[in-house]
């Protein structure tokens, strides 16, 4: 995969298989565009790949002081992007963050978007005083908020080990292959990971409208594949996820013997599910 800079604001990765289409992979909160590592090879049967490392994630540099991410900010970015680099139509595949924002992405451009593949990502509809009550603990957090601490590992084998605790799923050859991406070696010889230090505590957690994302999902043209772990700490109850996937007209939905990430804690499988996918598309 090339590391590639879009305009200074973040960087991508791509590969050019000399294929007629083209996917655009959308990685998690606090992940990397080549956190669909074990995907890549596969993916690369059928498409050309281009793989967004959000602002403040991998190698992309961090927003400066006294700015916040948000979902908007991503989505600008996409949008942006996908109309400079992916060409006039494209696939995308999103995992957890990545496939919220593509779930709403491809209802606002239909007609660009061929096949949507969604990992995870979907939260309930959640009460209204609910959701107040966690920007409220935000807002705390964010006023006590100091420097991050140097989390720094004297190898890539101890940044794996530290992923085992947070990924137990995880093969123990894909996390080290993970920490490997993840993480950057400084001057000290120290490792540490890509992202901002400070992304969790500058992130708005301000939330979609759950209305105005029930529409966009019905405005969704393409085919779309939902994944989601059967052992996810993010799983929504069983009836919310009914109630999710009941606005989209064209899908198809599997619940995988996984945690939240398969694609990296049972690639093979997942890919089996993502060809059937694919081959039912003509692809």
């Amino acid at each position: 995969m090339q590391n590639k800079d879009f305009h200074g604001r973040f960087n991508y990765f791509a590969r050019d298989n000399g294929k007629e289409e083209t996917i655009i992979l959308l990685s998690g909160f606090q992940d990397t565009g080549r956190g669909f590592y074990f995907l890549e090879d596969f993916l690369s049967n059928r498409f050309n790949l281009l793989s967004i490392d959000w602002r403040g994630h991998g190698d992309s540099p961090p927003l400066p002081d006294g700015w916040s991410y948000s979902a908007a900010f991503l989505l600008t970015d996409l949008i942006q992007f996908a109309a400079e680099v992916a060409g006039p139509r494209y696939h995308i595949l999103g995992h957890s963050m990545g496939s919220a924002l593509a779930a709403r992405y491809a209802g606002m451009v239909p007609d660009e978007v061929k096949s949507l593949v969604l990992i995870e990502g979907f939260s309930g509809r959640w009460p209204p005083e609910k959701e107040a009550d966690r920007m409220q603990d935000w807002a705390r957090k964010l006023r006590k908020q100091r420097p991050a601490k140097d989390s720094s590992f004297p190898s890539v084998e101890a940044a794996a080990a530290i992923l085992a605790r947070a990924h137990p799923r995880t093969p123990e050859a894909n996390r080290l292959k993970l920490a490997e991406l993840w993480t950057n070696e400084g001057e000290d010889g120290r490792f540490r990971w890509k992202h901002d230090p400070n992304l969790r505590s500058r992130m708005l957690p301000i939330p979609f409208p759950p209305d105005l994302s029930r529409e966009f999902w019905r405005r969704v043209e393409c085919p779309v594949l939902f994944l989601y772990g059967k052992h996810s700490d993010l799983r929504p109850p069983e009836d919310q996820i009914d109630e999710i996937l009941s606005h989209f007209t064209s899908l198809e939905s599997k619940e995988l013997d996984s945690g939240h990430n398969p694609h990296q804690e049972m690639p093979e499988t997942t890919m089996e599910i993502l060809d059937s996918f694919y081959r039912k598309a003509g692809l």
